[in-house]
């Protein structure tokens, strides 16, 4: 599963920026975490309020098969790793699903958000440079990349995901022409790709890493849909035990190049705002600091709350869980694609979602979606156009015509009447072109 080439065993010295390297957990911060909770130590050295000035004792969570969780986790939490019970289940649950070849490390951070934001914070100096998928994720490119100048090198992708000759040609394009700082890292989602919904499969995958050893650049795999896979539909979701195992970047990493991010946004729910990052230990300690300067560490009520729930269901309840939420996904996503065959044949083309959260579509007839937000407003339904997600959405000249679909959050009912309306603003568009 692994490259056969030797290790090159990468430097993550030479990756971290002069800031990033100059990060610490502070002093006083340190000696906090040391000793917090220690049996028999009597702290007067750390800032905390006393638990009896809280005006909450404990949280009550209760769970859709009825039964009640507890917990009272209303303290700082001094733990810029993350609380150690999360994170040591986060760091058994990575190497089980992904079996990492050489040491890692697993964080809890805020988010994911929190995760991209911590690593663009130690790996870039304003201008420096990336690649990214042509289509790709726009908090990144506008949000991280954009405040920085930290120049884009967007590369083609097709629906196996990005093309490694493409790659190969761009790297060798900007070492040969020394216009720009040569790219640093790749960033990439892998699985249900953010926009186009596409799957990098492991060959794919096996020889975008070789590309990334040769010119040695760190790869961000940003996997927030690793759990929302549905491959044969409602009626036989693979929940936690049928997932693809050893077939991440992750799991392919021998030089230590990877930089892994799992959500639990996507199947647990965004407002606990949890991730875990899986990487060299070096670069996760870095991480770990870049975090504690921006919160002190993930809430700690919702780390509490994520540890004790997951302890409760053990393997079986989390996969009983993922099964329930993938086939939620799917259904949605075959409704989508059912209701676009009734009401859209003709203006537009789509393949039906087998993963994530989204349907993305190609609009028969027009050069950029963008051209339709008239026609949207009328017809009162909101997609997302595709120009928002290309990496050189804000030059003159870029055009998509294509739109992104979410068919995550409303009911069947809604998909149908939401579809329609689409059909409704094309055909009215189409109607004022002729």
């Amino acid at each position: 599963m692994v490259s056969t080439d030797p290790a090159t065993d990468v430097d993550p010295r030479k990756f971290i920026t002069e800031k990033g390297a100059a990060l610490n957990y502070g002093q006083l911060r340190g000696l906090v975490a040391k000793f917090q909770n220690v049996p028999g130590v009597i702290g007067l050295h750390g800032g905390l309020p006393p638990p009896d000035a809280f005006p909450m004792l404990s949280l009550d969570i209760k769970l859709r098969d009825g039964s009640t969780l507890v917990q009272g986790q209303l303290q700082y939490g001094i733990h810029p790793s993350g609380l150690p019970s999360l994170r040591d289940w986060a760091t058994r649950h990575v190497a089980d699903l992904h079996g990492a070849p050489r040491p890692t490390t697993t964080i809890i951070v805020g988010g994911a958000s929190q995760g991209l934001s911590a690593l663009f914070s130690m790996l870039f100096d304003p201008g420096d440079s990336m690649v990214v998928e042509e289509l790709s994720y726009p908090q990144v490119s506008e949000c991280l990349a954009a405040p920085d100048r930290i120049n884009l090198v967007p590369i083609a992708t097709n629906d196996g995901g990005m093309c490694p000759l493409a790659l190969t040609k761009g790297l060798e394009g900007i070492r040969k022409s020394g216009t720009q700082p040569f790219p640093k890292l790749l960033y990439t989602v892998p699985t249900a790709q953010n926009p186009t919904g596409t799957n990098t499969g492991l060959e794919r995958r096996k020889e975008i890493y070789e590309v990334c050893r040769a010119y040695d650049l760190l790869i961000l795999e940003d996997d927030p849909y690793y759990y929302l896979q549905f491959p044969h539909g409602s009626g036989d979701v693979p929940g936690l035990r049928g997932l693809p195992r050893a077939a991440s970047y992750l799991s392919l990493d021998v030089d230590g190049r990877v930089l892994r991010l799992d959500s639990a946004s996507k199947f647990l729910a965004p407002g606990l705002r949890l991730a875990w990052l899986t990487c060299h230990p070096r670069l996760a300690e870095v991480a770990a600091c870049a975090v504690q300067t921006q919160t002190l560490g993930a809430c700690g009520v919702a780390q509490a709350m994520a540890a004790a729930l997951l302890s409760s269901w053990g393997e079986a309840g989390l996969h009983d869980h993922l099964s329930h939420v993938q086939r939620i996904y799917a259904e949605r996503a075959q409704a989508m694609h059912a209701a676009a065959q009734r009401h859209l044949e003709g203006l537009a083309r789509w393949s039906l979602p087998r993963a994530g959260m989204f349907l993305w579509m190609t609009i028969l007839g027009v050069e950029d979606a963008s051209q339709l937000t008239a026609a949207l407003v009328e017809a009162k339904v909101v997609v997302a156009p595709g120009r928002i997600f290309h990496a050189r959405s804000g030059l003159p000249g870029t055009a998509v015509p294509c739109v992104r679909l979410a068919f995550s959050f409303e009911t069947p009912e809604n998909i149908e009447e939401a579809v329609a309306r689409l059909a409704q603003a094309l055909r009215l568009h189409r109607d004022q072109k002729s």
